[in-house]
Order: structure tokens, then sequence, then C-alpha cells
């Protein structure tokens, strides 16, 4: 089983006078999701299923804390392959680590890219009800 924690810490992004206004609104509202977003962790099992997703540290708007688990379990699904050549008897040690650093590796890349998407369209959606 693999256990996974992962931290939302994003690099800010700049966004350009010449977009509207309305969307420069949404690229604001979707990193100040993912600043909220601080911790979480998951346990994926062999099969690529996601066992369990909580948050360890609340954003405070529980439909972001779902989302961050929401893409943990479409990556997870993704995953699969990884994890099951790095359960392979006939996988040689020496590869055993370098294909879990980049299985590890190729999961936040994922989540975060997953998340980010996810993250977006609640922003749109929000801005589309006047929430934001």
């Amino acid at each position: 089983m693999i256990f996974l924690l992962l931290s939302a810490a994003m690099a800010g992004q700049n966004v350009q006078a010449s977009v509207p206004n309305a969307q420069t609104d949404i690229d604001r509202a979707v990193q100040a999701m993912n600043d909220r977003l601080v911790a979480w962790s998951a346990s994926i099992d062999p099969d690529g299923k996601l066992d369990s997703c909580k948050t360890i540290t609340t954003s405070g708007d529980p439909e972001l804390d779902t989302l961050a688990c929401q893409a943990m379990s479409e990556c997870a699904v993704s995953m699969r392959l990884l994890t099951l050549r790095l359960e392979s008897p006939t996988l040689p040690e020496s590869k055993k680590d370098k294909l879990a650093f980049e299985s590890g590796s190729s999961m936040t890349t994922c989540v975060a890219n997953r998340r980010s998407g996810l993250f977006r369209a609640l922003a749109e959606s929000r801005a589309a009800e006047g929430k934001n």
C-alpha cells in the first residue's frame, strides 16, 4: 500500500493586465483556494483505488477539502500500473527505488494539476452564482 502526504504549497501565478477582469478574478480565486488547502493524507491500495483520504489541516471550506480527495482518487487510478510494477517480484531492487520516486513525483504532479482544474471549475461556478 502506498501512503502519500501532499502539501498544497503552490507557486504564485502572474496574471497579465490584458486578461479580462472576470478571468483575473477566477485566477485569484483559484490561487486563494490553492493557498488555503494545506495538507491531507491518503492511502492507495495496490489496485490503484483510494482506500482513504482525509484532510489533515482543513481549508475551512468543505468543498475544497472534498476536491483535494477527488483529485487524489482520480490520479490514483492512473498510477495503478506503476504501483503494480513496484510490487513485481521480478523488478530488481536497484530499479524499485527509482520507480518509487518517479511514481511519487508523477502522483504529486497529477494531483496538483487535477486539483487546479477542479478548483477552477469551482471558482467559475461560484462566480456565476455570485458566491466569490
